[in-house]
């Protein structure tokens, strides 16, 4: 990764908002770069809670289908850390819910400390259109399998949009 990609990823995870809008202006093609395991700008504003940057970064073309060497979007870096509004963000954007990883197995799985974020993001995640409650993790786990074994907020909530 070159210093000025660096520099334009860090801007953006850090939310230093007028360095990522002068870089941008001197180098558009910016929006598009990934460090050497495939995060972007917007997966890192998106994993930081900026949601601002994040607005900012959709409104200017980035992509957020894009995915890290991992198999991650922007999606699955806000919905792991529980970062609700940078979900319903990504979500009014329609970005696919139900992609290779499921978001949702991630929220429910999320590392978060606030309880309450985690909650409202899978949530958002719930009333996603087209969002496929069904869906398996690669260890065969349903998003009641993991519910059970997290938090009894969240299997409820689950459970009343199963009904």
């Amino acid at each position: 990764m070159d210093e000025l990609t660096g520099l334009f990823l860090t801007a953006a995870e850090e939310g230093d908002f007028a360095k990522l809008q002068q870089m941008y202006a001197n180098n558009p093609e910016l929006l598009m770069a990934q460090d050497r395991d495939g995060y972007t700008a917007l997966h890192r504003a998106a994993y930081n809670d900026r949601i601002e940057i994040c607005k900012w970064l959709l409104e200017k073309g980035a992509d957020p289908e894009i995915r890290t060497c991992d198999g991650w979007t922007a999606l699955h870096c806000a919905a792991f850390w529980a970062n609700y509004e940078v979900v319903a963000i990504l979500l009014k954007h329609g970005v696919n819910v139900n992609s290779k990883i499921v978001p949702l197995h991630l929220a429910i799985n999320s590392s978060s400390e606030d309880k309450h974020k985690q909650y409202l993001t899978v949530k958002y995640l719930l009333e996603a259109p087209g969002v496929e409650m069904n869906a398996v993790n690669g260890a065969g786990d349903s998003l009641l399998d993991l519910a059970k074994r997290t938090r009894s907020d969240i299997l409820e909530l689950l459970k009343s949009f199963m009904k």
